[in-house]
């Protein structure tokens, strides 16, 4: 369970078999869908079991140190992401664990997998000799490392090799990249001459895990990075950005969902985000406890679940998942604008109204999105035109009339 997989060529009996996933695989193609894997780590468990296993060293180990007074003490003070100490897989140290995660790679390439999410991929890499830390938090014995182990100096080299496997099938990999702060270190990964990564996931927007965000629009308009708002590692969206209450989560689910659905490149959207989702258990139907489970989840049912459960929103034209589904129409149908268009962010000194323009040759688009609760008045800024936001108004109402 959880990131430690015991093998990651098989499928673990309580999920089902390897003919389900053959299965789902004929299915996805049959559809004209592709099915993209998640590669994490493994073998921990393993070779922190003895010193005589034969993963032992796919692990760095080191000595303790030892404190003035005799007692044992971590070898240095890197902090975990998750708490406690640090762990590093030994890709830098050890052949044998990079050969590990290639064949891994060609197993699911083989089966007709399209590609990868490799998960926070650029922590692969360490500095030589394990410095300590700065102390960044007062009165913590472990600190953050990140300075140490992100973007590491074989990095680029180990994504170079592993970009000539799935150049082999013809697959992508979009790759984790937390603390990747520098543009030359995203550029490395990503420039398409350097065959590294195909695309990255970065952190600014989906930060502080399951956290309501504090930090105003004016920051957000600094940060736009990432065409993905919503993962598996944070709070729903409505609930981090917007509210909770039944009431209010149609609006901010709508408006966000055209904040991030109109902008450029390749849209991720997480299961649930297209029905507005707050932090509660997946709301299948109007059923008890919201056909989510036959006894009591964990965690309560919203009050909302008889009228905003995947079954109700489907059939429903005014509903966030139908209005999910206009966004992703208007971007097919004009994909030079919505996909491949320049991105310009307009009237930024706004502190309540994002404000973005597509465009594409003769072609263009204005975006304009509350994130108030109240009524605004908005003065146009330069340099659009009221020709520019009327256009904008337009392409809203088409999203609305799809077939």
């Amino acid at each position: 369970m959880g990131y430690d997989i015991s093998d990651h060529c098989s499928i673990d009996t309580r999920y089902g078999t390897m003919h389900d996933i053959d299965n789902l695989l004929a299915g996805l193609r049959q559809g004209n869908m592709k099915l993209v894997m998640d590669l994490v780590r493994a073998w921990f468990k393993e070779s922190r079991s003895s010193l005589d296993n034969d993963k032992r060293d796919w692990y760095i180990w080191r000595k303790p140190r030892y404190d003035v007074t005799g007692s044992r003490q971590p070898p240095n003070n890197w902090a975990s992401i998750f708490g406690g100490m640090h762990r590093n897989l030994a890709m830098d140290e050890n052949p044998a664990v990079v050969q590990e995660v290639e064949k891994v790679m060609r197993f699911w390439l083989g089966k007709g997998v399209v590609g990868f999410r490799m998960n926070v991929i650029n922590l692969i890499s360490t500095v030589l000799g394990l410095p300590d830390a700065p102390v960044t938090v007062q009165g913590q014995r472990c600190q953050p490392a990140y300075m140490h182990y992100a973007c590491g100096p074989w990095l680029n080299e180990y994504l170079r090799r592993l970009r000539t496997i799935l150049d082999e099938y013809n697959a992508f990999a979009i790759g984790e990249m937390p603390w990747a702060k520098n543009e030359e270190q995203v550029l490395n990964a990503v420039q398409a001459e350097r065959k590294e990564l195909n695309m990255i996931f970065q952190f600014d927007i989906p930060s502080g895990q399951f956290d309501r965000q504090d930090w105003g629009l004016t920051a957000l308009k600094n940060i736009i990075d990432d065409l993905f708002l919503e993962n598996h590692d944070q709070a729903r969206l409505v609930s981090r950005f917007a509210s909770n209450e039944p009431q209010h989560r149609a609006y901010p689910a709508k408006m966000l969902a055209t904040f991030v659905a109109l902008q450029s490149g390749t849209l991720f959207t997480y299961q649930g985000q297209e029905l507005g989702f707050a932090n509660v258990p997946k709301e299948w139907s109007s059923d008890t406890h919201a056909g989510f489970s036959t006894t009591t989840p964990w965690k309560r049912v919203n009050e909302d679940y008889p009228i905003s459960n995947a079954q109700a929103q489907t059939t429903n034209s005014e509903s966030i998942f139908s209005y999910w589904r206009g966004l992703l129409k208007l971007r097919k149908l004009k994909p030079h604008v919505f996909v491949y268009g320049n991105f310009e962010s307009l009237g930024r000194s706004y502190p309540d109204v994002f404000c973005y323009r597509r465009a594409r040759g003769q072609t263009r688009a204005v975006v304009v999105l509350n994130f108030s609760e109240k009524h605004m008045e908005w003065i146009i800024p330069e340099p659009l035109s009221a020709e520019d936001v009327q256009g904008a108004t337009i392409a809203q109402r088409c999203t609305k009339n799809w077939d």
